[in-house]
């Protein structure tokens, strides 16, 4: 938050703070598989964005174009995603969205230990499904260089952007098992 804020982006100012023990207890996803783990450290930290619609998109974003869904949207759209996209999985959990169809999602039955690894789901790519980042904390690592290297910065109208090519490079480092950032027609 220190590094956005470094950079004159107020987006940090829109996250929830984080959950307590007691409402932990009440988000069944995180009191029984993510128990212990990397996600409930980053939910405990921060429950996401606020979803007060007054708010524009773009001041909600923690990457360029993707906001952090507090648990209980993730909970929601878990809910109606399973029931509702084809070969959406009951386990897959949704943590960052772009407001449309893409999610970055957590796979509950790919927790090992304390790491989660986070999967991307972009509908309208032609890989729509895959590993984005090899845990939690690598996508948070990867989002914090990219802020401190100012590879994330506001463009001129004032939106957080990127600088893609350099994204990459510091992601594929960070995550060498991901499918997405290892892809070679990223570059």
């Amino acid at each position: 938050m220190d590094a956005q804020l470094a950079l004159g982006i107020t987006n940090p100012k829109n996250f929830k703070p984080g959950l307590r023990l007691p409402e932990q207890a009440e988000h069944p996803f995180l009191a029984s598989v993510f128990r212990n783990t990397e996600l409930l450290d980053l939910y405990s930290w921060r429950n996401g964005s606020n979803t007060d619609a007054k708010i524009s998109m773009a001041h909600l974003w923690i990457s360029p174009g993707f906001y952090w869904l507090p648990v209980e949207l993730v909970e929601a759209e878990n809910k109606h995603f399973a029931e509702s996209i084809e070969g959406w999985s009951k386990d897959w959990y949704p943590i960052l969205s772009n407001g449309t169809a893409d999610r970055i999602f957590v796979d509950r039955s790919k927790v090992f230990a304390r790491q989660v690894p986070v999967y991307y789901a972009f509908w309208e790519s032609a890989q729509q499904i895959g590993k984005i980042y090899d845990s939690v904390e690598t996508m948070m690592e990867t989002m914090l260089r990219c802020y401190k290297e100012k590879i994330y910065h506001l463009d001129v109208d004032g939106l957080l952007d990127t600088r893609f090519l350099n994204e990459v490079k510091i992601a594929s480092d960070l995550n060498p098992n991901s499918d997405y950032w290892q892809r070679k027609d990223l570059c």
